[in-house]
């Protein structure tokens, strides 16, 4: 630290925790509580700067004197200074969306004692431990009384003043209405609707629902979300009027209470076409001042591009959501288009990055190459923004398809905190704990997706396959159901799955019948789960199906399941990069197979370096760990 730092010899507490510059301690509860120098450093520094934003590049000035090191060092010093917190370390230490840190909780500086009082204070004459633990009692329900008082005077101006609230505003933002333009325009309406969303998103006193969501509750059906049946009061629409022109584009923006549909507030911009990745900036500035909450972005805090390359990227986005082959194709296709025109478009990267990651669930392509590209585009993405959410997910699940399960796990841990609202990472993130076994935290990753975005057919099939392998077959049929009806028809290999788990072979066969692209195996199948087929043929057909895809898989997968035959489930696994069908096998069915070395194996992260197969990333950020 610097010396006019180190100077100041007070102690602080901050939330119960005392900080001691002097001796280099932290305590709770009377009690040391370890922590390495760097992550020291790191918490004394917010707790000299409480309330301000401290930027990443600050901390590294003046903890790591400029030293080149990574952003993950920061991140994980952080991370160990939240941990003497406890569970409320995120609270207390904040992440502030792709501007740094911010300490929340006040500071109160101690007054100094000799440090041989304070080690001596360690060994209390027995018979004071009844007083000890007397006042323990009291301050714990001094400090409920206080939380509970808190609670119940918290009303909307809290929320409205920026503060963190414990029932944040629903905001439904529906895709605007485009007029003018022509077909070729037609993207433009949605697609800044979403950006919009996107903007928002990362702002406390708001839950911004997701683009199905948003619909169905425009639309006045019933939802209920991780927040309780009915947590829509006081909710808010947000719609708007998109006409494009050759030299503007003009938007009508309007905020309703879902209720009532009463106008809170509406606003007109007539934006120029030569800036338009500057409107969304603009348009949420415009909610949030109908909303009487202030903004978190500093003005003029997003960069600037060019506008063809922005409508590009805006038109990809819009095909990538039809997740049809040729939609995929098109996609990767405009934001190569962008990257020629801007090539430091940081989002553009991260886009291309999740149109190869879904390539190979979607298409007939080498999964290997997709991959591979999907990883590239991710890397690139960081180098230019280090906080997007969506790339870093990527990069884990690189990762993890490497077998370094702790990297990926930090990976989507950072992920969520650069992005915590964001359906896409927690669904990857519950994906990933599915093929750990986690199963419980799986499940409450899936469950805050789904609160996300309740009516999204790809949340709804996360967390049913969450409930699936978990054994929850009537949660797995309402999820699996829904994301059928929503649009997703593959989900039927899971109602499936939990029909023939209730004894209900027909049904369990009619769901069969429904699949999505199903293999030359599945009839066969149908017919041994009837009893018109032996077991043994449909073993063979499995095996001998020419189809490897990761949907084809997980088929053969359930399937076997259905048929109590999984002792041949590791023969489609492949061994180099299990993807996410490798967490079927968690499922009861396959209890026995998980007991075998050859399970175990594909089950045990790597220690020590990545092999040869592992990406060169990942081999370098293992030497600069190791070091």
């Amino acid at each position: 630290m610097k010396q006019a730092e180190s100077s100041r010899v007070s102690r602080l507490q901050i939330a119960g925790v005392v900080i001691d510059p002097v001796e280099r301690t932290v305590l709770s509860d009377d009690l040391e509580v370890p922590l390495e120098p760097r992550a020291f450093d790191v918490l004394l520094y917010l707790a000299r700067h409480p309330g301000r934003v401290v930027s990443r590049q600050e901390l590294l000035d003046a903890v790591w004197h400029r030293r080149v090191v990574t952003d993950d060092a920061v991140y994980r010093a952080v991370r160990l200074a939240r941990s003497v917190f406890g569970k409320a370390g995120p609270r207390v230490i904040k992440t502030v969306h792709a501007r740094g840190y911010r300490l929340a909780e006040s500071v109160q500086e101690l007054p100094n004692e000799p440090a041989k009082t304070r080690k001596f204070q360690q060994f209390v004459r027995p018979s004071a431990w009844f007083w000890l633990a007397a006042a323990g009692i009291i301050s714990t329900v001094l400090a409920i009384v206080s939380v509970i008082g808190l609670k119940f005077d918290a009303g909307p101006s809290a929320l409205h003043s920026g503060a963190a609230a414990e029932s944040p505003v629903p905001l439904a933002v529906l895709p605007f209405e485009a007029a003018g333009g022509g077909e070729a325009m037609a993207y433009l309406g949605r697609e800044l609707a979403a950006e919009l969303s996107e903007a928002l998103r990362t702002h406390r006193g708001l839950l911004v629902l997701g683009e199905a969501t948003s619909r169905a509750v425009a639309a006045g059906e019933e939802l209920t979300t991780a927040y309780g049946a009915g947590d829509m009061d006081g909710a808010r629409i947000v719609s708007g009027r998109v006409r494009p022109s050759r030299r503007a584009v003009r938007v009508q923006l309007e905020v309703r209470d879902l209720q009532t549909r009463r106008l809170v507030g509406s606003e007109a911009f007539q934006w120029s076409r030569s800036d338009l990745s500057q409107l969304k900036t603009a348009l949420a500035g415009a909610v949030l001042r109908q909303l009487s909450i202030e903004s978190q972005v500093p003005p003029g805090s997003e960069r600037a591009l060019l506008t063809p390359a922005y409508e590009r990227f805006l038109e990809a986005r819009h095909a990538w959501r039809g997740r049809a082959p040729d939609s995929l194709d098109r996609a990767a296709a405009l934001l190569h288009e962008a990257l020629e025109l801007a090539p430091d478009f940081a989002r553009a990267y991260e886009a291309l990055a999740a149109v190869y990651l879904v390539m190979p669930s979607w298409q007939e392509v080498d999964g290997e190459a997709a991959r591979f590209r999907a990883y590239s585009a991710a890397r690139e993405a960081l180098r230019l923004d280090p906080g997007l959410g969506e790339a870093r997910a990527i990069l884990a699940e690189e990762a993890r398809a490497a077998g370094q399960w702790s990297a990926a796990e930090g990976l989507f841990e950072r992920a969520l905190e650069d992005d915590p609202h964001n359906p896409s990472v927690l669904q990857w993130f519950a994906e990933f704990q599915l093929m750990r076994g986690q199963l419980e935290q799986a499940a409450e990753k899936a469950r805050q997706a789904v609160a996300l975005d309740p009516m999204s057919a790809i949340a709804n099939t996360v967390q049913a396959w969450a409930a699936v392998i978990a054994g929850r077959n009537d949660e797995a049929l309402l999820h699996a159901r829904r994301a059928v009806a929503l649009g997703l028809p593959s989900s039927n290999i899971i109602v499936a799955w939990a029909e023939r788990r209730r004894g209900d072979r027909e049904a369990a066969a009619s769901a069969l019948e429904s699949l999505l692209r199903p293999s030359a195996a599945i009839p066969i199948c149908r017919s041994a789960l009837l009893g018109n087929a032996s077991v043994v043929e449909a073993r063979q057909a499995i095996l001998d199906s020419r189809r490897s895809d990761q949907l084809a898989v997980i088929y053969h997968l359930v399937c076997l399941a259905m048929l109590n035959a999984g002792d041949i489930a590791l023969e489609l696994i492949d061994r180099q990069s299990p993807g996410i069908e490798f967490a079927i096998l968690w499922a009861p069915e396959f209890e026995q197979l998980r007991l075998t070395p050859e399970f175990g194996a594909l089950a045990t992260p790597v220690e020590g370096p990545p092999t040869t197969a592992t990406s060169w990333p990942l081999r370098i950020r293992w030497k600069l760990a190791s070091r």
